[in-house]
């Protein structure tokens, strides 16, 4: 049977057919996680401990269960001021391309920096914009430049959702379930039922790309 996948959330738990991304930090215990992202999230940057924090995330990235970099990126409402947030972004961007994996990328009121960085730096690894919620020329300028999307349960607010869904069609994209309280069961159902689409059929597709995410570094 082929599980759900939730690309991304903060409230684990423990079932055979949903396969869970928890997103975890530096210094937290992720031994029960099969599969997790650990970052320097933008709110959690420490200016006077970065480099204890960055000495963690090496250690911690090295080991199986993470399967990719963040939640990292750039902030304009919260967090430290932008250009420390943009120094310890370019940080775990080249740690994702040392280490070959992806980068998990949260940005608020940044976008267009992102797809900046991204056409200058020209990374291998993929970079997710997790809880995407960008209007349909947005979506069509990300997947331009191949970024991965992630939706979290709001897109479903969304004007334009399915024509979003639609383009995404020949791209890869996944679901997430980030904080938002609703069970990956209900998210599945409620999209499926938006695009008339056969709840395992969609299971199909979104677990297809993120076995597609995972063996992005062999």
């Amino acid at each position: 049977m082929i599980p759900f996948v939730d690309s991304h959330t903060h409230q684990p738990i423990v079932t055979s057919d949903i396969i869970q991304v928890v997103n975890c930090y530096a210094e937290d215990d992720i031994s029960n996680n099969p599969h997790c992202s650990v970052g320097i999230h933008p709110w959690y940057i420490n200016k006077d401990r970065i480099d204890e924090q960055y000495r963690q995330l090496e250690e911690k990235v090295l080991l199986k269960n993470v399967i990719a970099i963040g939640e990292c990126g750039l902030d304009k409402l919260k967090g430290e001021e932008l250009a420390f947030q943009q120094k310890v972004f370019e940080y775990q961007i080249d740690l994702s391309e040392r280490i070959k994996k992806p980068l998990l990328i949260h940005q608020v009121r940044q976008l267009n920096e992102i797809l900046s960085w991204h056409k200058r730096l020209k990374p291998i690894q993929p970079w997710v914009l997790h809880g995407f919620k960008g209007n349909i020329h947005q979506t069509r300028q990300a997947l331009k430049q191949n970024l991965w999307l992630s939706f979290s349960p709001s897109i479903l607010n969304q004007d334009g959702f399915e024509e979003i869904i639609a383009i995404c069609d020949k791209k890869p994209f996944l679901l997430e379930t980030d904080n938002s309280g609703i069970s990956i069961y209900e998210y599945y159902l409620k999209v499926a039922d938006r695009l008339n689409m056969p709840i395992e059929e969609l299971k199909k597709r979104v677990f297809a790309h993120f076995s597609l995410l995972l063996n992005s570094n062999t």
